[in-house]
């Protein structure tokens, strides 16, 4: 595994403790086949529906915007439509999802996917805590998306694979902060043993100073 610069959503913050993941993508066939099925009419209009997931995580959480600082944020649904930052971030998002679906949720591949993922977000500094929020954002989307086909029960099956995705890239984004936490740290120790200036000082120079006082 190799090493990244993180940065730190907030420096004063506690160091983080990591939990292991347990059984990533273990979703069973039944769960697996209601995500392809429904897929298919959701990937039918990947942009929109990509940027209706972040219009809603930006009403859950507000601060979040401020990592789109290029975008004029509006209370217009249609206008955040036309942003194309939001717009390209809407499709990224959708085809990470695609992509686990076209290597059939095999879970070496998923956790190299959403690890490599979750890596970008820590170089963002975005805070782990707001993909929490995803599976909500992604559950208010569903009904326009699905039409008549929609059900809680579809919804809650695509809770538990965004439930995956989210724990694989917390995992990487929270191991990051703590590298992180533990160069900076190492730095501060390093800087605190250094010699004062006083005593690295050349003895020519030190007598120049004592003569000059």
């Amino acid at each position: 595994m190799g090493n990244f610069v993180c940065k730190l959503p907030n420096t004063d913050q506690e160091e983080v403790d990591i939990k292991p993941m347990k059984q990533p993508f273990t979703s069973s066939k039944k769960n697996q086949k209601i995500i392809k099925q429904t897929w298919k009419k959701i990937s039918s209009n990947k942009i929109e529906n990509g940027v209706l997931v972040f219009y809603k995580l930006f009403q859950i959480i507000p601060d979040a915007k401020q990592y789109f600082t290029s975008v004029d944020f509006f209370d217009s649904i249609k206008d955040l439509m036309k942003d194309p930052l939001v717009r390209s971030h809407g499709l990224r998002f959708m085809k990470a999802i695609e992509t686990m679906l076209e290597i059939e949720f095999d879970p070496n591949g998923c956790i190299f996917l959403f690890n490599a993922i979750g890596n970008r977000h820590c170089n963002y500094g975005i805070k782990p805590d707001y993909l929490d929020y995803i599976p909500q954002a992604f559950r208010s989307m569903l009904p326009k998306a699905l039409g008549s086909g929609y059900s809680d029960a579809i919804a809650d099956v695509w809770d538990e694979i965004l439930g995956h995705i989210i724990t694989v890239m917390k995992e990487k984004m929270l191991e990051g902060i703590k590298l992180e936490q533990a160069r900076k740290k190492l730095a501060r120790n390093r800087s605190e043993a250094q010699p004062t200036d006083s005593s690295i000082m050349p003895n020519d120079d030190i007598n120049d100073n004592i003569s000059n006082a």
